[in-house]
């Protein structure tokens, strides 16, 4: 998290979002849905994340999305890659 501390999360989703693709471009834009597994304060900035297989991702925007019938304890967050 953007204070140093550590936030596991479990990894929910990854989903390609082809609406968001710039015309004439070869990349497919996706997004990765992430549920932490304790509770957390923590709203939206920029993270690092360590994935097994891929290394250690830095500077990251993770946004903070509603609860939505889910446990309002814990944190459900998503991250865009464009």
């Amino acid at each position: 998290l953007p204070d140093g501390s550590v936030l596991l999360v479990h990894i929910e989703s990854i989903k390609d979002t082809p609406q968001a693709r710039m015309p004439n471009s070869a990349r497919m834009p996706f997004c990765v849905e992430l549920n932490s597994l304790e509770p957390t304060e923590f709203v939206d900035g920029l993270c690092d994340l360590e994935l097994p297989g891929v290394g250690h991702l830095q500077d990251m925007f993770v946004s903070r999305v509603p609860a939505l019938g889910r446990d309002p304890t814990l944190g459900y967050f998503y991250i865009a890659f464009n």
